[in-house]
């Protein structure tokens, strides 16, 4: 390496003259030489009175110095963000594949390969809200609570604003039994939007199972004024009632709920064991020989039916239920 003896420039020995002035190593100018232009000219500077270069010699050496540095790091910095916008692009394409992929295994019903895909789908990173509460339903089907709360936490996160999202995860809690988290999940998501009905009732049915009745059934007429052609709302008015002993109200109902969904097996079921609780057994096994005809599966309405013969003294229908209702829970736990 050498220095030029004009502009102070560290040049290669490779190089027979300075690569910024164009001064050979003997201190001559070369008349070929010519500055690019943009580049600001290079004086010939003289000495000082101390018999040292100027300071001002320095200076063009160093701005051109500035100027290559600033434009590599320009184009560095160029390509490190044409990188970057390539790869975001390959993520949300492989995303939005794998979605689709998921998609069709859940309408498969292969939900072990459809939260396989949501994984890897999760894995690339940045994924939506909607992808982890997609694999929160799976996890649900799996009896894996703990990984559906998990998977709902992070929508959340990445959703903070939905009420729904809130509502998921306060469900879940339910199921789990963490009933104050329930509650605190429901009161969230009605801070967020006071007219969103499924956030009343979720947290009636937290009440209920707290024991806080006269609270739970606040938040049900609550959902219902919201809501009024919600059968589900209304069937659970029926039970919050009947926890109360107000029969007649719990079948009143029950009643509104059979006439908004007249398919509704739940409501003959339930309304069926109100009348038989009132005695009234024949209207008792009315509601409950039509939640039969609707659910022929349901074992507990059978076992019901068959109790309520019984106490009627036919002996022999009461036998016949009972041997039903044994065999779907035989066929039941097979199954399983």
């Amino acid at each position: 390496m050498w220095h030029c003896s004009r502009c102070r420039e560290e040049v290669p020995d490779d190089f027979d003259v300075c690569w910024c002035c164009g001064t050979d190593q003997d201190g001559t100018a070369s008349p070929d030489f010519q500055c690019e232009p943009n580049d600001p000219a290079v004086p010939d500077p003289g000495p000082c009175s101390d018999g040292t270069l100027a300071d001002n010699v320095h200076k063009p050496a160093q701005l051109q110095f500035s100027l290559r540095g600033l434009l590599l790091f320009t184009a560095a910095f160029a390509m490190a963000c044409g990188c970057y916008a390539t790869w975001r692009h390959f993520v949300k394409r492989e995303q939005a594949r794998l979605m689709a992929v998921a998609k069709v295994f859940l309408d498969q019903e292969r939900y072990g390969s459809a939260e396989s895909a949501l994984t890897r789908a999760i894995e690339l990173g940045a994924a939506s809200a909607e992808t982890y509460r997609q694999r929160a339903d799976i996890y649900v089907l799996f009896d894996h609570t703990d990984r559906a709360i998990a998977d709902e936490t992070e929508a959340i996160r990445r959703d903070p604003g939905s009420a729904w999202a809130y509502c998921r995860r306060a469900w879940l809690y339910g199921v789990a039994g963490d009933l104050q988290k329930a509650i605190e999940d429901c009161d969230r998501a009605i801070h967020l939007d006071p007219a969103f009905a499924p956030a009343y009732k979720i947290r009636a049915m937290a009440h209920r199972e707290s024991g806080h009745t006269g609270s739970a059934i606040a938040d049900c007429r609550q959902a219902i004024g919201l809501v009024p052609a919600d059968p589900d709302a209304h069937t659970l008015l029926g039970r919050l009632y009947r926890d109360r002993g107000e029969l007649d109200k719990s079948i009143g109902c029950y009643s509104e709920a059979i006439r908004l969904d007249p398919g509704s097996c739940t409501a003959y079921h339930e309304r069926g064991s109100v009348y038989a609780q009132r005695k009234d057994r024949d209207s008792a096994i009315a509601d409950l020989s039509m939640a039969i005809r609707l659910n022929p599966q349901d074992g507990v309405a059978y076992y019901d039916r068959g109790v309520i013969h019984m106490e009627k003294g036919e002996q022999e229908a009461a036998d016949v239920d009972f041997a039903r209702a044994k065999s779907l829970a035989q066929e039941a736990s097979a199954s399983n």
